[in-house]
């Protein structure tokens, strides 16, 4: 629970937590917009030189230690040394050995909140429940709940569910806020679901994989992806230069 506002005697108090188990109170934390930093890498290296191509399905690939050849669907033929994937859940597709568990995961916000809603302005809530579920508040003063993960079997499955979870994580809120505040009068704007992935050991894949050579991939699974893309690029970086990095053994496939 990463939080900057109140001490921690104050929380306790108000959330009426006390007599549940205990937590760890940090004052370190961070939230980010996801969609607005990948755009923003994006752009930042658009204008140093990247090509982009959105819209652009690779539908076969051709590996070898000399060099790969990839098709799109629009016909166009792509050579190259080397290829690297950053598809992250969409590598289960490629990679037939069983590397990571899919879950589909659940999420809401409500309505702007008129109030002053300063003392939990920069709260971070994760907890450790099975499934579980994490909270914070958004720029324009919502409040953002999600979790309730369930095994991933189809998208239709786990679309099919939505409405269900949206419950759940309103009577999840509700627990959480004292039964005087007047957010218990929380609303639904938004609701939606996705896929997420957790592996073995809580570790991403990163580095060769023996049956596609020419190829190295950057899966950064489990919830922290942007601290492992951060090594990815470091990583493969090096191997790309034909140099060892440390990490290696404990980020390999088939470990």
């Amino acid at each position: 629970m990463p939080v900057d506002w109140l001490s921690s005697a104050e929380i306790l108090e108000r959330y009426r937590i006390t007599n549940t188990h205990g937590g760890i109170l940090s004052h370190q934390g961070g939230s980010i917009d996801a969609f607005r930093f990948t755009h923003d890498v994006l752009a930042y290296n658009n204008s140093r030189g990247l090509a982009i191509y959105d819209k652009t399905e690779i539908i076969k690939v051709k590996y070898g230690e000399r060099g790969i050849r990839a098709w799109t669907s629009y016909g166009n033929i792509i050579n190259a040394k080397k290829i690297i994937y950053c598809n992250g859940y969409e590598s289960v597709n490629i990679i037939k050995d069983k590397f990571v568990k899919l879950l589909s995961t659940y999420a809401i916000v409500g309505e702007r909140f008129d109030g002053d809603q300063s003392e939990i302005q920069e709260l971070l809530v994760w907890n450790t429940a099975n499934p579980y579920i994490y909270l914070r508040t958004t720029d324009d003063n919502r409040i953002l709940i999600g979790g309730g993960d369930e095994p991933f079997l189809d998208t239709a499955r786990r679309d099919s569910l939505l409405n269900q979870k949206r419950i759940f994580l309103e009577k999840k809120l509700l627990k959480l806020l004292p039964a005087e505040d007047p957010r218990r009068t929380f609303r639904t704007d938004f609701a939606w679901a996705g896929t997420f992935g957790e592996t073995k050991d809580g570790l991403p894949y990163i580095g060769k994989h023996p049956n596609f050579p020419g190829a190295y991939f950057v899966l950064g699974f489990g919830g922290n992806g942007i601290t492992f893309s951060i090594t990815g690029m470091e990583m493969v970086s090096y191997m790309l230069q034909g140099k060892k990095h440390p990490l290696e053994p404990y980020y390999k496939f088939r470990r």
